[in-house]
């Protein structure tokens, strides 16, 4: 569920005493944007914007899921999209985080 060499790699690269701040500001943005999240004209680029984030802090499974999210819109079946299991990931995965970390 999360990738934790990218997690460390990510630790490594910003410093242990920026690493929290990141944790944070990833948690409050993609929760505001989870909070919003519903099939409309600005579902697209909601969900490149938290596979992008999920992608940077190892939340391999989420960043998936907003994948496969985005693919089945640009193939025009909406249908397939289930955004509260998306949601769903995004609390396991944030839970499996703090959990492991």
């Amino acid at each position: 569920m999360i990738n934790w060499d990218q997690v460390h790699a990510l630790r490594r690269e910003i410093g242990e005493d920026t690493f929290p701040e990141v944790v944070n500001i990833f948690l409050e943005e993609v929760g505001d944007v989870i909070d919003r999240l519903v099939l409309s004209d600005d579902v697209i680029s909601d969900l490149h914007f938290l596979k992008g984030n999920a992608e940077t802090l190892g939340f391999q499974m989420f960043a998936k899921k907003c994948q496969m999210a985005l693919h089945a819109l640009e193939n025009h079946k909406p249908e397939t999209v289930t955004l509260p299991d998306i949601c769903e990931c995004y609390e396991e995965s944030r839970q499996a985080f703090f959990r492991e970390l």
